[in-house]
């Protein structure tokens, strides 16, 4: 009677776990808009179509879309579109403005989102240096959330623009460590004793260390170190971000974290990326970036 038991229960368990996944789930046609406002002269968008598992392309342009971008209430101007799923628009953000994005496709309900322009975070660096290693600045606000990564800078034409934006073919560290207390440890991933050269036991993040906003910053601001494997020409990259940026990085990392490139189930996981679309998929933000440039050739040139 135990062994028939054992059967019935063993065979119900097979029968309740297996269930075929969906391969066809209606996800076809969704507008998807994504535009990121930056502290620079261009601003640019897309606006595409959501596909199925099935699909041959991996997205769908909507060519006929309008997307216009209002600042405090006021037009500004329509995106152009310059290319294959590339539209542009010739504005500077200014600091602290609220921005309004709506996007108009005939037939089809209007997409809009709003965000506001962060002001740059008040960061400056001590002119100690020591050893390659460590590098030491000063926050005095804090008003949104800052992002940091840290940069190999290849392009040998940057040798000799300090503090300009990184090429291209800059590549992102993947550690970085800080002793910041402010710091997000969502991401923190060991420490950089790991490596025999490093000088202190710095806790170490995968690729940013997030500082969240505060309301006020102590007199005399937050001293604090970044720590990394500095190449002959790196960039410190601070990035202050939107609301809605700081969210959608997260979210995004987050989702980065828990994918397994060899789990393909991870692809029907219910973990949602932040969007704030209305009436549709996607992100509208915005971040200003300052630089740092830790040049080891510069005084060859001087």
């Amino acid at each position: 009677m135990r062994f028939k038991l054992l059967l019935l229960s063993a065979a119900f368990l097979l029968n309740a776990c297996v269930e075929n996944l969906n391969m066809d789930l209606d996800v076809r046609g969704i507008p998807v808009v994504n535009c990121i406002l930056k502290n620079d002269t261009v601003q640019t968008l897309s606006i595409t179509r959501s596909i199925g598992l099935k699909d041959k392309y991996i997205y769908e342009e909507i060519e006929n879309a309008r997307a216009t971008l209002y600042v405090n209430g006021y037009k500004i101007d329509t995106f152009k579109r310059v290319a294959y799923d590339l539209r542009q628009l010739k504005y500077t953000p200014s600091p602290g403005a609220s921005y309004r994005l709506v996007v108009e496709i005939p037939g089809e309900p209007t997409l809009t989102a709003t965000t506001t322009m962060p002001a740059n975070t008040y960061i400056f660096r001590d002119s100690k240096e020591l050893k390659y290693y460590i590098k030491y600045f000063t926050q005095y606000t804090a008003q949104y959330p800052l992002w940091i990564s840290v940069l190999t800078e290849w392009d040998i034409d940057k040798v000799l623009q300090p503090g300009a934006p990184p090429s291209e073919t800059a590549v992102l560290k993947k550690a970085i460590g800080t002793d910041h207390p402010w710091v997000d440890q969502f991401n923190q991933n060991g420490s950089f004793t790991e490596y025999p050269s490093a000088p202190l036991a710095t806790p170490k993040y995968d690729y940013y260390l997030r500082i969240p906003a505060r309301p006020e910053v102590p007199k005399g601001g937050v001293y604090f170190r970044i720590e990394a494997l500095y190449g002959e020409l790196s960039i410190v990259v601070f990035r202050t971000a939107s609301e809605e940026y700081d969210k959608y990085m997260k979210s995004s990392f987050e989702k980065m974290q828990f994918n397994k490139e060899d789990d393909f189930t991870t692809w029907f996981d219910e973990m949602r990326i932040f969007s704030n679309i209305e009436n549709g998929i996607g992100i509208f933000a915005a971040y200003s970036d300052k630089y740092f440039t830790r040049n080891e050739w510069l005084p060859l040139f001087r």
